[in-house]
């Protein structure tokens, strides 16, 4: 399992990158994609690989991006290209940069 601490400063800034909705924030925050990915893996599942987290709806989030299959995949069946629940975090980054780009950042 890939773990990863973030100082507070850091913390901060992902707030921020995360929570800004209006573009001026985002672009004054100095908010990349990449700082977003690392933001989001921290907020949803503390770099945490391999967790799973049941909601209740009834759907499941997987992986370090927490993607949910109600969203992405159904019945926890993933895409064969797409591996969600992988210590390999170029594999999942890519699944993540796959769905924004299919679904935008909204499926989260």
């Amino acid at each position: 399992m890939f773990r990863l601490n973030l100082s507070l400063s850091s913390y901060l800034h992902c707030f921020f990158c995360i929570r800004s909705t209006v573009y001026y924030i985002y672009k004054n925050a100095h908010c990349t994609p990449s700082s977003v990915r690392v933001c989001l893996a921290n907020a949803e599942s503390s770099f945490n690989t391999r967790i799973t987290n049941k909601n209740s709806d009834g759907s499941t989030d997987y992986g370090i991006f927490q993607i949910n299959n109600r969203w992405w995949c159904s019945d926890g069946q993933f895409p064969s290209h797409c591996e969600l629940l992988t210590d390999n975090i170029s594999t999942a980054t890519q699944c993540a940069k796959t769905i924004v780009s299919q679904q935008g950042i909204s499926a989260w």
